[in-house]
């Protein structure tokens, strides 16, 4: 994909082989940021990766709109 930067693997010797991500979205639709999980062990992310992602993207959503919210 041309928008992926290799700066990051070229500075560090790291080399990415495959990547999923996933969007932070807050109580409000509020796009806070995004999740990215690299290099599947398996050699190809799965499904079940994909919607393990989406589940635990949910909850570190809630916590940084929850810690947001303790420090206004």
């Amino acid at each position: 994909d041309p928008r992926f930067n290799t700066r990051i693997d070229s500075e560090r010797g790291f080399v990415s082989r495959n990547l999923i991500c996933a969007p932070l979205t807050s109580r409000g639709n509020q796009k806070l940021g995004a999740v990215q999980v690299l290099n599947a062990n398996s050699g190809a992310f799965t499904g079940s990766d994909i919607e393990f992602l989406e589940k635990i993207s949910t909850h570190i959503a809630l916590a940084v709109d929850n810690a947001r919210l303790v420090q206004s």
